[in-house]
This record gives C-alpha cells, structure tokens and sequence, in this order.
C-alpha cells in the first residue's frame, strides 16, 4: 500500500489523549461550541456547534451543525468505526449559506450503543426520525461506506425525506471480501484493540492524510465497543436489498477513488445498475475515503452536485 505520508507510526495509546479532546469537549453538548477537536483550521464563520437529540425511536444521537438556519440543508453520515469526525476535512470548506449537519450514528461515538439493531433500516429509521424531529425540509443526504448504506435505506422507504444523495466508497451490500470480512473478526472483548483501530482505518487511506486527524479517526474506531463490530456484520451480512435499490428516485452523486481496497469496482458497478438516477465519478490515486484524501476536490463535486 503507498505510503500514507505521516512520516512514523503513531503511539496511540500515548497520543490518543490528544486527539481525544475534541471528544472530551462535547460531554457537556447539548448547543456547546465546538472548539479544538482538531489542530485542522476552520473558517469562523463556519462554527461547529455539539448538539444531542433523543429519537423516537429510543436512541440518542450526538450531531453537530454549522451555518445559517435557513440555508439549503446538508446532511452527513459517517462510515462504520467513525463519527461526525470524520467530515472534518470537508465541514470548513463548505460555505455558511448551506445549514449543516453531520451526525455520529449508533453505536458510534458518543451516540448510544444499543446491544441489538444494527441493519440498514435500524439506521435509516434513526435518521428519519432526526429528520422529522428536527423538521429539517429534504436534505441533501452525504454519505460515506456506512453511511451510504443508511443513505440508500432513507431513500427507499421515506423518499420524501431526501432531495439528493451523494454516495462515496458505495457499495450496494455489504462487500463479501476478505478485507471485510477481518473487520468483522474480532474477538469478544470490552473494546476493540486499539492495533486493530489503527490498522482498519490506515487500511482504508491511500492518499497521504494529516496526523492529527488520521489520530481523531483511529480515536474513533477505538471506542466502538466490541460487539458493535459484531452486530454490524451479522445484521448487514444477512440483508438482501439490493433489488430495493430501483426505488430510488433522488439524483444521486456517486463518487469512489480506484484504489479501494474495501469496495470494488464491480459493487460500484452493480450499484449504478440498479439507481437510475446515478451519476458517477472516479477519484484516481485515492482509497475508501475520498473525502478524507481528497477534502477539496471532493467539496467541490458536493456543492456543484447539490446546489444552491
């Protein structure tokens, strides 16, 4: 795999205090600026601001938004073992006119574990509730690896609740790869082995990220307790949704960098076979997480995508 530029290992049980404070500073959330959870400069009139918000469907989430009130809604979903950490490289770039907000699903972060409830539909039902509770009007629904999934969920049963989506590292089920699979292969324990928290997620980068947020997103996959992982894969493994996939009438933006080593060029494929509506895009030189190894170009093809 290239090298993904950081110069030396990180020490992460030692350097993950640091990374950690960004995290540590929404313990108080609810409306509470978000200040320093990364070293990454952001744009002032962009402001992050922590937020947690009870479901009706009995989870509590942690989300974050930026920009004004009534500006066209952006909604951002995370990929499996992050949080709303990982849009940081995109949330400064993205003017103020739009009203942000990117949420950490279950199971992640500081939104709730739950023992059970880890499907497709377990997540799009969270997020739909979010929708309507928040009374945001349609958004444009972003969404990475997992988030995608849920993304495609969303826009099956409640495409009401959707006016575009935009899909990165997409498959159209969850890939039957031996990468894949070792993500799921954890032993039983409290937490996940912060060796396996590092490896999974410099696995997936192909591009050179920064160090400090490279240590945000390794912080991330390192909290998830273990039998999320578990979860994640039995509930997700056994889905057959893929014929579902022809209900979707939003205009969608898909978007995948050749060298992923999660999701293949043939679960691209089968994906564009089944929306309609898709337009796609390469990423060249670019793993999993475009929007982590190529944050401008990536915000760039968002914005023109979703419109004013």
């Amino acid at each position: 795999m290239k090298s993904n530029g950081l110069g030396k290992k990180l020490s992460l049980l030692e350097r993950l205090a640091k990374a950690a404070l960004g995290i540590l500073l929404l313990v108080g959330l609810v409306a509470s600026p978000v200040r320093g959870a990364s070293e990454i400069s952001r744009d002032s009139s962009t402001e992050l601001t922590a937020h947690i918000i009870k479901l009706k469907t009995g989870v509590t989430l942690e989300y974050v938004t930026q920009g004004r009130e009534d500006g066209k809604p952006l909604l951002f979903l995370h990929g499996g073992g992050d949080s709303w950490h990982s849009w940081l490289r995109v949330l400064p770039l993205i003017p103020n006119e739009y009203h942000v907000y990117a949420v950490t699903l279950r199971g992640h972060g500081l939104s709730d574990h739950p023992k059970t409830g880890y499907g497709r539909l377990d997540f799009a039902k969270d997020i739909i509730a979010f929708i309507d509770q928040l009374h945001i009007e349609k958004p444009v629904i972003v969404g990475h690896s997992l988030g995608t999934l849920v993304a495609q969920g969303i826009a099956v049963i409640a495409p009401d609740h959707v006016s575009k989506l935009v899909l990165a590292g997409s498959p159209a089920r969850v890939p039957k790869t031996e990468a894949v699979d070792e993500i799921f292969k954890q032993q039983k324990q409290e937490k996940v082995d912060p060796n396996f928290a590092r490896d999974f997620q410099f696995s997936t980068v192909y591009a050179p990220i920064p160090a400090d947020f490279a240590e945000i997103v390794v912080a991330d996959a390192a909290k998830l307790q273990d039998y999320v992982w578990h979860e994640l894969g039995k509930d997700l493994g056994k889905e057959d949704f893929v014929d579902q996939l022809s209900k979707i009438q939003a205009p969608t933006l898909v978007v995948w960098g050749d060298k992923d080593t999660l999701v293949t060029r043939a679960e691209e494929d089968l994906l564009l076979s089944k929306v309609k509506t898709a337009t796609f895009k390469i990423y060249p030189e670019t793993g999993h997480g475009v929007h982590w190894e190529r944050p401008a170009e990536f915000t760039n093809d968002l914005l023109a995508f979703a419109g004013k």
